[in-house]
């Protein structure tokens, strides 16, 4: 529908899956009925102009809608009569889970009483701080929380939480399908066992050089939403592989070069072949076979050429050969003598005029 974007879209009978944003504004708020011809007919429509949402679960006959400035409000899902809200300040995701509904706001995970689907309630609910919450998906005996730069903490419950290790580098957007969890970190996809916590699989991909804004996983297709990308996955269990990338950095010393290559694949890495393309330099790799998530050097020896060299390493990597160009090293660049002392401290009032060619130490974080 051209006009304002669509933000979200629910799957039901018969409704659509929602693609959720963390923050939406929408002047109106619809269910459609899709035909099998493709025609879309409007059923129902909410003035949503002086309103926000951040997020929309269907359970049975009802609709739970996440509204930061009002809480989790209650709609009859073919109509849009709203009937009741729930005060929950600050939430942002809701979603069933736990024999109730499972919240988020900017600091703790709720557990919401769906005794009466149409009341909800708070009244001897669990609630646990978690910090900087971004998504959660949850099943009935447990929710996983991303957690941007925190990683992944996994709730049992009784919302006792324990962190699942492997995710230092982030985590934006989290979907399930069975016992398969996929997280979303700034440039790759994980899939997750989420009984033995282990990553199973990998995907290095870039979406719109931004975190993922939401993924949608039914059955075999994983959707996953972007800032200026929607991409979609065919994801086929079990097919597994090491994956090697090489680290920014490069140490020298005493004509020796030593570059740092890590396995982000869950299974481990098993070489084959050192190449390099010189022959005045020798490349070394301490093992040929590297575990996952483990890191060797690869150790260069002997004079690079001007033009530098190209060192491939070979094994069974199904993206091919790791390639890594070596330039050799930089000479050192003159920058004067040892200053062993500075002068003249400046205030915030100072005049930069009388320290004209003399060093002069600024404050941290200072502004002159």
């Amino acid at each position: 529908e051209e006009g304002w974007p669509i933000h979200t879209v629910f799957k039901g009978v018969p409704w659509f899956e929602f693609l959720e944003t963390r923050e939406s504004w929408l002047p109106e708020m619809k269910t459609s009925v899709l035909s099998p011809s493709g025609a879309v007919t409007v059923q129902a429509t909410f003035d949503m102009s002086e309103r926000s949402f951040t997020t929309i679960s269907r359970v049975g006959d009802y609709l739970y809608v996440g509204e930061p400035d009002q809480g989790v409000v209650v709609f009859e899902a073919d109509t849009l009569t709203e009937v009741y809200q729930l005060a929950l300040p600050d939430v942002f995701r809701v979603r069933e889970g736990l024999g109730g509904l499972v919240a988020l706001t900017d600091e703790e995970v709720v557990l919401i009483d769906l005794t009466d689907p149409a009341r909800p309630t708070l009244s001897d609910v669990l609630r646990t701080p978690v910090t900087s919450p971004v998504d959660l998906v949850a099943n009935d005996s447990e929710v996983w929380v991303a957690q941007g730069g925190y990683g992944v903490t996994v709730f049992d419950g009784s919302l006792n939480g324990e962190r699942v290790p492997g995710f230092e580098q982030g985590a934006w957007a989290v979907a399930r399908s069975g016992r398969d969890v996929v997280v979303s970190a700034w440039d790759s996809l994980w899939v997750v066992d989420a009984e033995t916590r282990q990553v199973v699989d990998r995907e290095t991909h870039s979406v719109g050089g931004s975190p993922t804004l939401g993924l949608f996983w039914s059955g075999d297709m994983l959707l996953e939403a972007g800032w200026s990308k929607v991409r979609t996955y065919r994801y086929r269990p079990g097919y597994i592989s090491p994956h090697l990338e090489q680290g920014h950095r490069v140490e020298t010393s005493s004509g020796t070069q030593r570059v740092p290559v890590t396995n982000f694949g869950p299974v481990p890495w098993l070489g084959s072949e050192v190449s390099v393309s010189s022959g005045d330099v020798v490349a070394s790799f301490p093992s040929m076979e590297l575990a996952p998530g483990a890191t060797e050097d690869l150790v260069l020896t002997g004079d690079i050429p001007e033009a530098g060299v190209v060192v491939e390493l070979r094994g069974d990597d199904p993206d091919g050969p790791l390639v890594i160009d070596v330039q050799p090293p930089g000479e050192g660049l003159s920058v004067g003598d040892l200053v062993t002392e500075a002068f003249a401290p400046l205030t915030a009032t100072g005049s930069l005029e009388d320290f004209i060619g003399q060093v002069t130490l600024l404050d941290y974080f200072a502004l002159y």
